[in-house]
Parts: structure tokens; sequence; C-alpha cells
């Protein structure tokens, strides 16, 4: 998407609504096709206990939507609701610059002194709905595919399985995408509520940081991790020749021989992998060039089961670093990294933000009513997580 400018996005916005909204994103998708090795990338980052608008206003669009509505937003903890003065018509309020620096989260978008400025390649869209999602407490795998989704049981596809289904997109990486995230539930590694393969195939999300760096990086990490994943590959072999032998059993056509079939299938798959992650290490040390330091020595990392209650964001941190590294090293060119997504994991702890009075995710919310402390400890949050979006923007960008 680097060749597509915010003004050309914004461009295709003032067209209308629908398909045309997104037909740079469809284009790029077209263009991708034609450019040789250079990787498409493609992050998704998901909030999944309420993100609150107003931490993207700034103030040019705020008089933009005072001057279409014929009203003030207030100025006290009401502003959260401004999104009711939406009552324009003939099509959206387009700004071609934004001064992002006064939304009180998009500061990270303009950045520190000396830094890479990402605002000539950003974009806010305000105003989007999506009620076939569904509401309450979590869309679930709606969120990132616009179908009504329960628990576990997604509608269809997300996004990001689509995008990595598709060719121009995957490429040779080893991983069609990586999924990574944090979550409040402390005994759970893996989240199924998010992402989806297709209808009633839902993919799973690492919410542990620990359990993401082997997964990516245990190839190189230690003399253990490289044994082991040795020990696997070993076992996939064994597998395989166990499935070979029991197909020599089966008609060509019968049920038990189609099972076999798929599950040798999945053994290929993930021996493609394991040898396409060797030879990423052993053709140019990818992995090793730019895996993140071991968790041993990182304090973004946790072993005691009480880690990711205590310090959630430096869990996510973790999990953006991951996700650079990940796209870096060519393991996939596809991310989802899920903040607390999914009713079992979105009560997260944030202690290291000041205001929330002892309160987690969800409780802060619904005490936040009337409460501008509260309301801010909210905002404060969003404000980390979108500094840790653009500083993975910005390190991509280096590469």
């Amino acid at each position: 998407m680097a060749q597509r400018t915010r003004r050309d996005f914004l461009k295709t916005v003032g067209l209308g609504a629908g398909a045309a909204l997104f037909t740079p994103f469809l284009n790029s998708l077209s263009w991708a096709a034609t450019t040789g090795d250079i990787p498409r990338r493609y992050v998704f980052v998901v909030e999944g206990n309420c993100f609150e608008p107003i931490t993207m206003l700034s103030k040019k669009a705020q008089t933009l939507l005072e001057a279409s509505a014929g009203q003030t937003i207030a100025e006290n903890w009401t502003k959260r609701w401004f999104y009711q003065m939406y009552t324009h018509t003939g099509g959206p309020l387009v700004l071609d610059n934004t001064d992002f620096e006064t939304a009180p989260a998009l500061g990270p978008v303009v950045g520190k002194p000396g830094e890479l400025s990402l605002a000539s390649e950003a974009a806010v869209l305000l105003g989007l709905s999506s009620k076939v999602t569904g509401g309450s407490h979590s869309t679930h795998h709606g969120a990132l595919s616009c179908t009504r989704s329960g628990k576990g049981s997604p509608g269809g596809p997300t996004i990001d399985a689509w995008l990595a289904a598709l060719p121009a997109v995957r490429k040779g990486t080893p991983f069609d995408a990586v999924r990574l995230g944090i979550s409040s539930a402390l005994n759970r590694r893996l989240n199924f509520d998010t992402c989806a393969f297709d209808f009633a195939r839902p993919a799973p999300i690492v919410v542990h940081p620990n359990a993401a760096y082997n997964m990516l990086f245990g190839y190189v990490a230690s003399a253990g991790g490289k044994a082991a994943f040795n020990e696997r590959k070993d076992l996939l072999d064994f597998a395989k020749v166990d499935v070979n032998a029991m197909l020599k059993t089966f008609p060509g056509s019968s049920v038990e021989r189609a099972k076999l079939e798929k599950y040798l299938e999945s053994l290929e798959q993930l021996t493609a992998r394991q040898l396409t992650i060797k030879a990423l290490e052993d053709n140019g040390q990818l992995l090793s060039k730019n895996m993140p330091p071991d968790p041993s020595v990182n304090p973004l990392y946790g072993d005691s089961p009480s880690f990711m209650y205590d310090a959630p964001l430096d869990g996510l941190q973790a999990q953006f670093e991951l996700a650079a590294a990940a796209l870096k090293g060519e393991l996939t060119n596809v991310v989802v990294i899920a903040s607390g997504t999914g009713t079992a994991h979105f009560n997260l702890s944030y202690k290291s933000v000041a205001g929330t009075k002892g309160l987690k995710r969800h409780d802060l919310h619904h005490a936040s009513s009337g409460s501008p402390d509260l309301v801010d400890a909210i905002h404060e949050v969003t404000r980390r997580q979108t500094s840790m979006v653009c500083n993975l923007a910005r390190d991509l960008a280096a590469t």
C-alpha cells in the first residue's frame, strides 16, 4: 500500500460510499501482483473492549463537523458521543490535510522531532457502521469479516485469511498470517474468537508473547529451540510414513481414505513450513538478524502466570515487536494484533496507566460515565496503542 497515498484514498472516499470506498485497497492488491519480490504487508490492530472515536478527532475535523451539524461539540466528557452529530447528507466530509497532533491519540502519527512523519500516508475514517456484526460485549469474528458471528463460531472468513490466501500476498512465506494478541484469561494461550479461515473454522491468535516467540523464532533462539525444531520435523516425517502406509488399506473413494488424505495434506503443509523457515535462516539469516531480544533478557516478557494481568501493555508491545520481526524476517506478509478481543479475553487490568483506580478495562468503561478521570485513563491506553502502531509503521518503512 506504500504507493497509495493518503490523498488518493481521500479522493476516492469523496466519490461516495459502498464499493468505491475501498477501491484503492482493492486496486493495490491487483497492483501487488506485478511488483515482483516487493512484499505487500498488511497489519490489522483490533481493540476488544471499546474504541472511542473522540481519540481520533482532530481540531480541524471537529470544526468541520460542527459547521455541518450547526452545533458545538461539548468540551466536557460528553464529547465521547459526538458521533450522534453525523447528520450530513450528500457524501462524506473530507479534510485534505489533517492536524493529527491535535487529536487526543494521534500525536504519534506526526512523531517526535527527528522521527519520520506518517501524516502523508495516514487517514482517519470516522462514521463507519457495521450493524450486521451485532453488538453487546463483542462482535467476535464479525469485526474483521462483517458477518454475524458467535463465540468460536465465525460467520465467514476474516480479511486476514482472505488476504493470506492470495498468491500475490502470501508469496513463499511459511505462515499464511501471524496472529498475535493479549488476553485477560491467564490460563489461555490461544484466542479463537477473533479470526477465521472460513465459515465455522476459527483461526487461533497466540495470546502470550513467550509462546509467540517460540513459535516464530524458536529455531534460532537457542540450541534447545533448534533441537525441538528438528525433532518436530522428525515427528512429521514419521507421521507421513504412517499415514501413507494406512492409505494402502482403504479403497480409492472411501470416506476413511478422504479423511486420511486430508490429514496427510496438513502434514505436508507443516513440513513445507519447517523447510521454508530453515531456508530463511540458512540462506541469509533472516530470522536471527531480525528476531527481538530473547524473553530471558527482555523486560517486555514475563514467565509468571500473572504477567499478562500485571502488565498487558508490555505484553502488547512485545507482540508488536514480534510482528515487525516476523514481517521483516519474511515469515509472513499478513499480521493481526488483538488487544483483549473476544468475551473471555477483554477485561484487562492496566496497572501502569494512571487514573484507572484499580478498575479492569471492562469495569473501567462501565464506571466512566460522568468521570473525566476514568475517560482520560481509557484514552491513555489508546494513545499508547497508537504509538505502538506508528512505531511499527516506521520500523517497516525503514526496511
